[in-house]
């Protein structure tokens, strides 16, 4: 059975037998329940529904288009940052002394666009999602037309397609997200040209980067090797698949 494709019901229910032979019927009932009631976020279309969008759904490296080889292997499956999830980041800027007006929002890897459209919820200058897949860049330029229902107070929303270690940053003060998007060798690369704006133009930069589990250890060890910011706070989901660090370039 290929690893991605979900069994017949035929076999669920094989499996299920199997698993009530091993662990018994209590305990099988309470990883089905377990199971089925998981938050599976390429399985949620709530904010698709109500924006008439297309965010949702996953998408493997080799099916982004990415043609040069070394990139295409730098990269991660494409996967919706859960909408509750965003938002709490989002609502936690003002804290971290982030002033929308003076800042431009820039999401790496922004895919299909569902975080640079709750972004264009805020009053920021701007908001740039960078997403190197031709085929995400269209998906998300749609989905910008699409979102009419969207209380935007941000007027200049765009995406652009572009290698994010070469992408040519906007000016002034930045707002970055991560969820993740490629392997450290990258991301290195574009903390380095985040922390060389910041000195260049005497710009505050500041950092959310969302963890899936297994990465905080990289992803801090990325951003202290090349220096020029530091931690601010660290937020742990339940889970640890939903845990937030925010790093700025400002002095304590």
């Amino acid at each position: 059975m290929p690893a991605n494709k979900d069994p017949s019901w035929r076999q669920k229910v094989s499996i299920i037998r199997h698993q009530v032979q091993m662990r018994g019927v209590a305990r099988t009932a309470a990883d089905v329940m377990v199971f089925y009631l998981r938050y599976i976020p390429e399985w949620d279309r709530s904010f698709d529904r109500r924006h008439g969008t297309d965010t949702a759904g996953t998408v493997a490296p080799p099916s982004l288009g990415i043609e040069d080889l070394g990139t295409r292997e730098a990269a991660v499956p494409y996967l919706p940052s859960p909408e509750d999830v965003t938002r709490w980041m989002l609502q936690q800027l003002p804290r971290l002394g982030v002033d929308p007006a003076r800042t431009t929002f820039v999401d790496f890897g922004c895919g299909k666009g569902r975080v640079i459209l709750l972004a264009s919820e805020l009053g920021f200058a701007e908001v740039v999602g960078v997403e190197i897949s031709e085929s995400l860049v269209t998906i998300a330029r749609r989905n910008l037309c699409a979102a009419s229902r969207l209380a935007r107070r941000c007027r200049s929303v765009r995406v652009e397609q572009a290698d994010a270690g070469r992408f040519v940053l906007p000016a002034g003060n930045l707002m970055v997200h991560f969820y993740h998007p490629f392997n450290e060798s990258i991301l290195r690369q574009v903390v380095r040209n985040l922390a060389t704006h910041g000195e260049t133009h005497g710009a505050r930069i500041d950092v959310a980067y969302l963890l899936p589990t297994g990465v905080d250890e990289a992803v801090e060890s990325v951003f202290a090797s090349v220096g020029h910011f530091r931690q601010l706070s660290y937020a742990q989901s339940a889970s640890t698949e939903y845990d937030w660090t925010f790093f700025t370039n400002q002095r304590a």
